[in-house]
């Protein structure tokens, strides 16, 4: 058996329509992630990869992760955390491009432990890729960014675009409230007219 410096897992979520999510965004975004399997060799990475559907057959609107164990594929997980992430519509590349990532991500090409995770989510739209790491220091960012063109073979002329962690919990706090207040609002005016 070829063992892997770190266990890693697989997960899948079907994203809900953003009008059928609850102010609870957390809880409904981890209800939804399914854990489909772990492994510490390659062997066995094999044995899950061919056993689960060619990403290309996937339906729209599914993220499948690939994380370091016990990583789950959460901001909250990686609070200092970010991602660089690659948008595209050609849906022949989906395949090529994720078997890279993914085999790149477990191979330990980005050659550092702050690299936990990768994940594919296909839209209607397009598709992304997305490399995850713990902190989001500007050297962090710089050699994963440099390192995630590399192994897709990506000029400085494709765009990539980089998350923070701590942003976008920021945001959904903020349009959580937001929504709960024009809850509270709407249901106020409605008392008041009767």
């Amino acid at each position: 058996m070829t063992k892997l410096e770190t266990p890693w897992s697989f997960w899948i979520d079907r994203r809900a329509p953003f009008s059928n999510r609850d102010t609870k965004v957390t809880e409904s975004y981890v209800s939804s992630l399914k854990l489909l399997g772990t492994f510490s060799t390659i062997e066995e990475f094999w044995a899950y990869q061919s056993s689960l559907a060619t990403v290309d057959k996937f339906p729209k609107d599914v993220d499948f992760h690939c994380f370091r164990t016990p990583i789950k594929p959460c901001w909250e997980e990686l609070p200092e955390g970010g991602s660089w992430n690659l948008r595209f519509r050609e849906t022949s590349f989906r395949v090529g491009l994720w078997e890279s990532l993914l085999l790149a991500a477990i191979g330990e090409q980005f050659r550092e432990q702050e690299v936990v995770g990768v994940c594919l989510s296909i839209r209607p739209k397009d598709d992304c890729l997305s490399v995850w790491f713990r902190h989001s220091t500007p050297e962090i960012k710089r050699n994963t960014e440099d390192l995630f063109r590399q192994i897709l073979n990506l000029d400085h002329t494709v765009a990539l675009e980089f998350k923070s962690h701590t942003q976008l919990l920021r945001s959904v706090k903020a349009s959580s409230a937001k929504r709960a207040n024009e809850a509270s609002s709407k249901a106020d005016s409605q008392i008041s007219a009767k």
